[in-house]
């Protein structure tokens, strides 16, 4: 289901996104947490070899009488692919015939990431039902999210396959993606809308319809849909672990706390509900017993690194910065080498984004060797220097930074865009500083008191046009691209959740 995970990227305007191990947090809107949500959302459940095995047994042709398959069995099959059961899913269309078992193949094939196989079996049903809006549509989505050559193209005609027919969920959803992909904000939400009106016509999109929900802060919607799955399945594992993220992010800590409680308990070995737990810690309300519920579980699973920057992430925010580096800096040699790297840069970022100076040069004095990237540790004196009001060193240091990264023939995109904003702000700190000093030695000159010096207007993301490069050739290509949203409209929506 990766393809679907951008869904709400054109509806939040901070969808940039990045690594904590490249800049700590300052100004990173990826960070640990929010990579671990994230996560949550890749329902990918077996090998990719598996898959194709049990396609080789499919025994399918297009050509012939073209039976169509028993009702009863897609049904079937659809509440599989409602709780994201995708293999068994494709076990149970083994043999199957028709054009809607090979559609129904194609969306659990996408999910498993077997996007070739997925290709044939939307051919096929293609060629058996060349009337039914919902197959054209579903090729044309994926190339879409796959950036096959042309994307506009591909997403204008997806649109045109569409637009006659969106009283069909499943049509009126993957015209969403289509009009997303046009940064056409408004019809992309209308079709969204739509869909959601008619959930219950596609069981089989229910994951995707929930990860857009999410993405886009639409909590009640996505509570709605978990409630509809819990109906085919109330114990499905998939299902309970997106409540507790929604219950969460609806502000309903104790609830989702009590869901997080039990499912760790009855597998207190296993990592992944252990950083489910840890993440709704994280969000609710700091009490003593959760504060120690929280260190008792990264003491449990002490030296599994995301979970214990999330903890030192969370005792930073809340005030505890000195004893968050230190439980990480007592992590580090416990660590393998090659696990160091994504810890060395959060004990330079969290003091940086927490504004110490003092604790941000000591921990990339004490870490420089180790880091071992000239030019992110160069990024941390620049910013570093901006801390400490030294706007000068610090636009120099983040130039050198800059004129570096450009000279590669791939930057790490990121740290390039972070430099040239804080080299913008070090800028125009640096000329408002001169300005004042300069109005002040005129006026100590003259002995006239100088009258108040009104700076530019600040720069908002890069640096001004005259210091700043210019801005790095080209988005950033992902390995696989992410589905793309509904741009949100001027208005709020009501009932709107705030951010998790």
């Amino acid at each position: 289901m990766a393809g679907w995970s951008m869904a709400g990227s054109l509806l939040k305007n901070d969808a940039s996104t990045g690594s904590a191990g490249a800049t700590g947090w300052a100004r990173v809107r990826l960070t640990p947490e929010n990579s671990l949500w994230q996560s949550q959302w890749h329902t990918g459940r077996v090998t990719r070899w598996l898959a194709v095995g049990v396609m080789a047994c499919l025994g399918l042709s297009a050509s012939g009488c073209r039976p169509k398959a028993n009702p009863e069995t897609l049904a079937l099959v659809r509440n599989e692919l409602a709780l994201d059961r995708n293999q068994v899913a494709i076990e149970k269309l083994n043999g199957v015939p028709g054009a809607d078992a090979s559609y129904l193949r194609a969306i659990a094939m996408t999910r498993q990431g077997l996007e070739s196989a997925a290709a044939e079996q939307i051919a096929l049903a293609m060629s058996s039902d060349s009337g039914n809006a919902r197959y054209p549509a579903f090729e044309l989505r994926m190339k879409v999210l796959n950036k096959v050559p042309e994307v506009e193209a591909n997403a204008k005609a997806l649109v045109e396959v569409c637009r006659p027919r969106m009283s069909d969920a499943a049509v009126a959803l993957m015209a969403a993606t289509g009009y997303g992909a046009q940064r056409l904000g408004n019809e992309a939400m209308e079709s969204y809308r739509t869909a959601v009106s008619l959930a219950d016509q596609i069981p089989e999109f229910w994951p995707e319809m929930l990860n857009m929900a999410i993405s886009m802060q639409d909590l009640k919607t996505a509570e709605s849909l978990l409630n509809k799955m819990s109906e085919v399945d109330p114990d499905e594992m998939f299902v309970r672990r997106q409540r507790v993220l929604v219950l969460s992010g609806l502000g309903r800590h104790d609830d989702a706390l009590q869901i997080a409680q039990e499912l760790y308990t009855r597998n207190e070995q296993s990592i992944d509900l252990a950083m489910l737990l840890a993440q709704v810690l994280q969000a609710a309300p700091a009490t003593p017993e959760r504060e120690q519920e929280f260190a008792d579980l990264v003491s449990r699973h002490s030296t599994h690194v995301p979970l214990t920057i999330l903890y030192g992430h969370t005792l930073a925010r809340r005030g505890q910065l000195p004893k968050a580096i230190t439980l990480l800096n007592q992590l580090l040699p416990k660590l393998p080498v090659e696990q160091r790297g994504a810890l060395l840069p959060v004990l330079v970022g969290l003091p940086l984004e927490a504004g110490d100076a003092a604790l941000a040069e000591a921990q990339l004095t004490l870490h420089r060797v180790a880091i071992n990237q000239p030019a992110l540790t160069m990024y941390y004196e620049g910013r570093i220097r901006f801390l400490q009001k030294r706007y000068v060193e610090s636009a120099k240091a983040l130039a050198s930074v800059v004129k570096s990264l450009r000279q590669m023939k791939s930057p790490p995109q990121q740290l390039l865009e972070e430099s040239l904003f804080w080299m913008g702000k070090a800028t125009f700190d640096a000329n408002v500083e001169a300005r004042i000093n300069q109005a002040i030695d005129a006026a100590g000159s003259s002995g006239k008191v100088p009258e108040a010096v009104a700076p530019a207007s600040a720069p908002a993301e890069t640096a001004p046009a005259e210091t700043a490069p210019a801005p790095a050739a080209g988005p950033v290509q992902s390995e696989k691209p992410a589905e793309t949203a509904p741009e949100k409209p001027a208005e709020t929506p009501a009932g709107k959740s705030p951010s998790l």
